[in-house]
């Protein structure tokens, strides 16, 4: 089973969002939705909650969650997302032990809760802050691959075995702080301890864009993550070489 993991504060389309996943599950699956410090205006359905009573971030809230689930995957998604009718079946036919997925992403229509815009695939660790930059061109190299190798991942979706999130650590809400980096942190540690990051291209799912502003990661943890990530992963060459040439790196 899978065990879907949805961090929540304040997020205005939490039940579509679960009704939606639900809905293009074609078996069950069970979701956790961690609530930092809010309950929403109408009571959620079809899903477990769990409620911190202040605030503590997206990281603690994630690995809250991901203690309390009892499937053999996890798949971690932003309350706004829509996904593939089936995509449960593909990603667990698709994963392996050590690997993280990462379905196709593509903007959404917040009105109709569909996909729309042209597809986001790749993306790499940029030098001069290590965010996770589109890297469009790099679909040239893997022509016709339907699983293909990932430097990193925009990071409002992403699936694995939940043996693999507890062998690298889970989320380090000490070092990184509650937000900022956190798809970077996930695919630099999997890579590290031998694992695989992995663009699924079986599978798709849509991301509303938040308005400009309305970003609920606190400056102070962006620029926490930020300052630890750079440090702790100073010299990255093991990675850029197995991607090379990456942009912004010599």
């Amino acid at each position: 089973m899978i065990s879907v993991i949805i961090p929540s504060h304040k997020e205005p389309h939490l039940q579509r969002t679960i009704d939606v996943i639900h809905k293009s599950a074609k078996e069950k699956v069970e979701i956790i939705v961690a609530l930092d410090d809010y309950w929403p205006e109408k009571p959620l359905t079809d899903c477990v909650t769990i409620h911190a009573s202040y605030e503590i971030g997206m990281r603690t809230a994630i690995n809250m969650a991901v203690s309390q689930a009892s499937g053999k995957y996890i798949m971690k998604c932003d309350g706004h997302c829509a996904f593939k009718p089936g995509f449960d079946v593909e990603l667990v036919r698709d994963c392996q032990p050590d690997w993280v997925l990462v379905p196709v992403l593509y903007q959404m229509d917040i009105d109709t809760f569909t996909r729309k815009g042209r597809r986001r695939e790749f993306f790499y660790i940029n030098k001069q802050n290590y965010r996770g930059n589109d890297w469009r061109e790099y679909a040239d190299r893997v022509k016709g691959q339907m699983l293909c190798d990932l430097m990193t991942m925009q990071g409002s979706c992403w699936f694995m075995e939940k043996n693999w999130f507890d062998k690298i650590g889970g989320e380090d809400d000490v070092n990184y702080g509650n937000g900022g980096r956190e798809a970077q942190e996930i695919s630099i540690k999997t890579w590290e301890a031998g694992g695989k990051c992995i663009l699924d291209r079986n599978v798709w799912y849509a991301h509303w864009r938040k308005p400009a502003g309305n970003s609920t990661v606190r400056r102070a943890n962006r620029d926490k993550s930020k300052k630890y990530i750079m440090k702790r992963y100073k010299d990255l060459k093991w990675l850029i070489e197995r991607f090379a040439p990456v942009p912004s790196w010599e």
